[in-house]
C-alpha cells in the first residue's frame, strides 16, 4: 500500500486535483453546451410575447369600439321601435299623427293608457280618420265617409 504523503504547497495541491477539475469542467461544459441556443430562444420568445401583447391590446381596443357601436345601434333601434309603437297607438286611439310624439311610456300598455288620458283631455271632438300602417285611410270612419260624399256631390 502506498503511504500517505501530506500536501504542503499550493503547487502540490493544484497537481493533485488538476485531473478532477478538468473532468468537472468538461461535465459542466457538456451540461451547458446549448446555453447560447437557449439565450437566442429566450430572446425570440420575448419578441413574440411583446408582439402578441400588442395584438391583444389592439384586439381589446377594437372590441371596445365595436361594443360601443352596438350600444349606439341598439339605442337607435329602440328609438325607432318606440316611435313606431307610438304611431300605432296614436292612430288606434284616434289621435292626430302630429301628436304621437307627446305620448309617454316605454311599453304598449303605458302608451295606450297615456293615449286614452290624452284623448279624454282633448274633450269631445270629431273623430280623426284612422290611417293604417300602409298609409291608407280607413274607409269606415265618419270623416272618410263625409269626404267621399262631398267628393261624389262635386263630381
Amino acid at each position: 500500500m502506498a503511504e500517505f504523503k501530506p500536501i504542503e504547497t499550493q503547487e502540490e495541491f493544484d497537481a493533485a486535483i488538476k485531473d478532477r477539475l478538468h473532468r468537472e469542467g468538461e461535465t459542466i461544459r457538456k451540461e451547458y453546451a446549448d446555453y447560447d441556443d437557449l439565450k437566442k430562444a429566450k430572446a425570440t420568445y420575448e419578441d413574440d410575447k411583446k408582439a402578441l401583447e400588442k395584438t391583444i391590446g389592439e384586439g381589446k381596443t377594437r372590441i371596445k369600439e365595436l361594443e360601443d357601436q352596438i350600444k349606439e345601434s341598439n339605442k337607435k333601434i329602440h328609438g325607432y321601435e318606440l316611435d313606431a309603437l307610438k304611431t300605432k297607438v296614436a292612430t288606434e286611439a284616434g289621435l292626430p299623427f302630429e301628436l304621437r310624439g307627446r305620448l309617454n311610456g316605454d311599453t304598449e300598455e303605458e302608451l295606450r293608457k297615456d293615449a286614452e288620458n290624452f284623448r279624454k283631455s282633448l274633450g269631445p271632438s270629431r273623430e280623426q280618420p284612422r290611417v293604417s300602417h300602409e298609409g291608407k285611410v280607413d274607409k269606415s270612419s265618419k270623416d272618410a265617409a263625409v269626404r267621399k260624399l262631398a267628393k261624389d256631390l262635386t263630381e
